[in-house]
């Protein structure tokens, strides 16, 4: 391990993949680390049962009209599902009466007016919340909805960040049959120099650039791209030069949030109609969104975000399982039970090479997304969603900030 590498790119998520698509059509050496067994973060795919691919993390194109994972779909020949997702609309209205949705949305207008239109000086989205009117009944929707989209609870979240994401986004979300996590780890091209199962445990500056220090030996590199996540960051399991102290504490000011799937079989698809939705308890923020039969498949994809994934994962698995069945149950009713058992989980607060879902900015820190995404000293470089100021928390904001990771970096080298 004494030859110095051009460039090496630390983390084989999204970022790290786009950032290698790159570097692979340019002229220099480069190298691609992950810790875990696989490549793909936070993009992951499995297959529970033959024929079914879920994912375990992101599974929705976002912002589809802008989203390059589209066109990487497109060239790959991989199949697109365009229709129209059912978020938003209560099958059947259950336990959810169209006054009350009315209502439920008018408070969320509400909510985002006062955002937009007078920010609270504290830039905390809970403030904002309660100049809305009717927050004493919706408060707990609202922490269920902010907890989906940041993994956080409310009075963690910054106004700014979250318009910043509202305002550059689109309702035009798409998904892939095979798996957005599929196209992701198939998309890195196979002449990247690829080390899987190989932790970063630290990293010194030097002359010539910058050593990794590995589990398996030490590497030399003339610059490096970061694109673990912001809590792996934060946590020290990768020992920084004291130079970088700032990054790191950008990387706490930007912490992920907590976000978790249940997938259940069904069993007969009888009385669950496929590309159906429900919120469990709509009048609750301990509570998951219930996609149903998704894309025809008879499998029933569950979301819990913020306050609920934290406080119903900190009991297991098995109990994620339950309280998933047991609000269906409570909706469909006692025939639902035999009708639905345990097919798959996430578990990502627990992974030791993430730690967490996407990132999210405390109040008045979204400018730390800035601040991460400086390269220092022309020799280390930042990518991953949490660097990108308007698609952070996406993954084709990961994406992006591959990109442009390796951009920069190839216009260090040819200084």
């Amino acid at each position: 391990m004494h030859s110095i590498t051009d460039i090496v790119v630390v983390g084989a998520g999204a970022a790290g993949v786009a950032a290698m698509r790159l570097l692979a059509k340019a002229n220099c050496t480069s190298l691609l680390l992950e810790a875990s067994p696989r490549v793909g973060g936070r993009a992951w795919t499995v297959m529970p049962k033959s024929e079914l691919h879920v994912d375990l993390g992101c599974g929705w194109l976002h912002s589809a009209e802008q989203n390059p994972w589209v066109q990487v779909a497109e060239e790959a020949g991989v199949s697109i599902d365009r229709r129209q997702a059912a978020w938003g609309t209560q099958y059947q209205n259950l336990d959810f009466d169209p006054q009350e949705q009315k209502a439920a949305r008018k408070f969320l207008r509400d909510w985002n007016s006062e955002m937009l239109e007078r920010p609270p000086e504290t830039d905390n989205a809970s403030d904002a919340a309660l100049r809305a009117e009717g927050v004493d009944r919706w408060r707990p929707y609202l922490e269920r909805v902010v907890g989906a989209v940041s993994g956080k609870r409310l009075n963690e979240v910054s106004v700014t960040d979250f318009i910043n994401y509202r305002q550059a986004s689109t309702e035009t979300d798409w998904r892939l049959p095979e798996g957005l996590g599929h196209l992701v780890a198939s998309s890195l091209p196979r002449e990247a120099h690829t080390l899987v199962g190989i932790p970063v445990t630290g990293m010194v500056l030097e002359p010539f650039g910058v050593s990794l220090h590995t589990r398996s030996g030490t590497l030399r590199a003339r610059t490096v791209i970061l694109t673990v996540s912001t809590n792996v960051l934060a946590s020290g399991a990768i020992a920084l030069p004291t130079e970088l102290t700032d990054w790191r504490v950008a990387a706490s000011d930007l912490s992920l949030g907590c976000n978790e799937k249940v997938f259940l079989e069904v069993l007969s698809p009888l009385g669950f109609e496929p590309e159906t939705q429900v919120v469990g308890n709509p009048r609750s923020s301990l509570t998951g969104a219930h996609y149903i039969r998704p894309l025809g498949n008879n499998v029933v994809e569950s979301f819990y975000g913020g306050e609920a994934a934290s406080e119903i994962w900190a009991l297991g698995h098995n109990h994620a399982y339950d309280f998933a069945i047991n609000e269906l149950v409570r909706l469909f009713g006692s025939r639902a039970r035999a009708n639905l058992r345990p097919l798959t989980i996430s578990g990502w607060k627990q992974d030791p090479w993430v730690m967490g879902s996407y990132s999210c900015a405390a109040p008045r820190k979204s400018v730390s997304r800035t601040q991460l995404a400086r390269a220092y000293d022309g020799k280390i470089f930042f990518a991953g969603e949490a660097t990108h100021r308007t698609a952070f928390s996406t993954v084709h904001g990961a994406f992006l900030s591959g990109e442009r990771a390796a951009r920069e970096a190839l216009d260090a080298l040819s200084v």
